[in-house]
């Protein structure tokens, strides 16, 4: 599985994370809240490398099922390029870790962004791996190492560099979508 001739050139089922991997509107935004009502005085970065962890979990909880947070600026558009160059070889699937709370507005935002997706998107809190399993994806893009740990024993991983994951090593880094379709070929 880990030979990266394998994948090159074939029709694969790719499997994307949304938040961080598509857009980072969750994590500007939280950030930009957290610091106008001067709940930190860090810089983007170094709040999410150091300091998010460090809330309360009733506060990340009501975060998490705010849908303010999610989905209200548009996806940039070299992101949706490569999406759209992704799709004329590949199925994609969209596999987030959002709460169904805002399932809703998630679908609403997928609606208007102009990205290719039909149903395939898929809200999996805890068990992304089983989505994994069940859509037979090929290869799986996340920013949550843990995540991949799960999942790398079934398909290929991509582990997009993030704040929280700068020191880890055991998968492959990229910058983002770009770096995907680059990959495949």
């Amino acid at each position: 599985m880990n030979d990266q001739n394998m994948i090159r050139g074939q029709n694969m089922n790719i499997g994307i994370d949304v938040d961080w991997v598509l857009t980072k509107n969750f994590f500007r935004r939280l950030y930009m809240d957290l610091y106008l009502r001067n709940k930190t005085t860090s810089d983007f970065y170094t709040f999410w490398k150091n300091e998010h962890h460090l809330l309360p979990r009733l506060e990340k909880d009501f975060y998490n099922k705010t849908s303010i947070y999610y989905g209200v600026d548009d996806i940039d558009i070299n992101t949706r390029k490569n999406l759209w160059k992704l799709a004329e070889s590949h199925q994609l699937f969209y596999i987030t870790a959002r709460p169904l709370e805002i399932q809703a507005d998630t679908i609403i935002w997928f609606s208007k962004q102009d990205i290719p997706y039909k149903d395939d998107i898929y809200f999996s809190t805890t068990k992304k791996v089983l989505e994994v399993q069940i859509n037979n994806i090929d290869l799986f893009v996340d920013d949550n190492a843990s995540i991949l740990e799960a999942i790398a024993p079934y398909c290929q991983v991509l582990l997009v560099e993030a704040p929280w994951n700068e020191d880890y090593t055991n998968f492959k880094k990229i910058r983002g979508l770009e770096d995907v379709y680059d990959y495949l070929w």
